[in-house]
């Protein structure tokens, strides 16, 4: 590791996100009209080089905007719900990049994050109840057989 906290290899990817030589638009799909000129478009290795050039981007970029304990926690959540800490890494990345994030995420502002996904994400509970009437009582025995 450098005195700044970055390997070679996040300089590099750094570097490559600088000078947009990923070859995607920060959405991940190829622009129209982005083909290679031999015809059929990228081979299956330069899609997996650009999708793995995308990731470590994006990691990048979370490293940069998380603390260590948020990362750590959002590392965990990957591990257990793969779809909700994807969600949550692309919401921390949208809102960093538009500026409503104020410096880092620290592990209490993933929390309520998290929390307001989850709250969203709830579906409403439906419960029945029955009317009960007057000849349900189980306390009058004279009924019993």
């Amino acid at each position: 590791m450098s005195e700044n906290g970055m390997n070679v290899w996040e300089k590099r990817a750094m570097k490559r996100a600088q000078e947009g030589q990923s070859g995607l638009p920060p959405g991940g799909a190829p622009a129209p009209g982005q083909m290679d000129g031999a015809g059929g478009g990228p081979s299956a290795e330069e899609k997996a080089a650009q999708q793995r050039a995308q990731e470590e981007q994006r990691r990048i970029f979370l490293k940069q905007i998380l603390t260590p304990q948020a990362a750590e926690r959002l590392a965990n959540i990957a591990l257990v719900k793969p779809d909700k800490a994807r969600q949550l890494e692309n919401y921390l990345l949208s809102a960093a990049q538009t500026g409503r994030l104020g410096g880092q995420v620290s592990e209490e502002q993933l929390k309520s994050m998290l929390s307001q996904f989850t709250e969203a994400e709830r579906k409403p509970k439906v419960t029945v109840s029955r009317r009960r009437t007057n000849f349900d009582d189980d306390d009058d025995d004279e009924d019993d057989w």
